[in-house]
């Protein structure tokens, strides 16, 4: 049986709908289409070489220091939730919106058993040309925190094995 809800739903869904069409008309314009993956590719190939730049200055003496420096503290890795993992959130959103004002994030806490935990937020930005960046952003319980876009290759995949939560959820 069809009440006044649905009727405003689909009502609300086909306006939604209809106000759409103007913006998936000017991104399929050929034109416009082809300059966004201009631009895209444009920006890929400057991240790429951004990247090696990084890679060539990461030597494996670097590596093992920053390795002995910036040590994991044993998992598995959960996913911290409820008001700590918001706190934890919040404060580091805080820090990083003093260096990218701009950009737009989401994240998550993951913890160990002993308690050591890692805020890891992504960060998203559109540039004015349409291209989509997107930076990730780690910080430790023992203060540090890596961008990204600062390191690279080996170091950052080590790194970012303090994000993969094992998919235990704690409070």
């Amino acid at each position: 049986m069809i009440n006044l809800k649905h009727l405003c739903s689909a009502f609300l869904i086909f306006c939604t709908s209809l106000a759409s069409i103007p913006a998936s008309a000017d991104v399929w314009d050929p034109k416009v289409l082809e300059q966004l993956r201009h631009d895209l590719l444009v920006q890929r190939l400057k991240e790429r070489e951004e990247k090696k730049e990084i890679e060539r200055k990461q030597t494996p003496k670097f590596i093992k220091e920053m390795k002995r420096k910036y040590s994991l503290p044993p998992g598995p890795y959960h996913e911290l939730r409820g008001k700590n993992a918001d706190i934890i959130i919040d404060q580091f959103w805080d820090e990083i919106k003093k260096k990218h004002p701009d950009f737009r994030a989401g994240g998550y806490v993951t913890i160990n058993d002993n308690g050591d935990w890692f805020s890891c937020i992504g960060l998203e930005k559109i540039l004015k040309n349409g291209v989509f960046v997107y930076i990730e952003v780690i910080k430790s319980s023992n203060g540090w925190v890596f961008y990204s876009n600062e390191v690279a290759g080996n170091f950052w995949s080590y790194l970012f094995n303090a994000c993969n939560s094992d998919g235990e959820i704690v409070e």
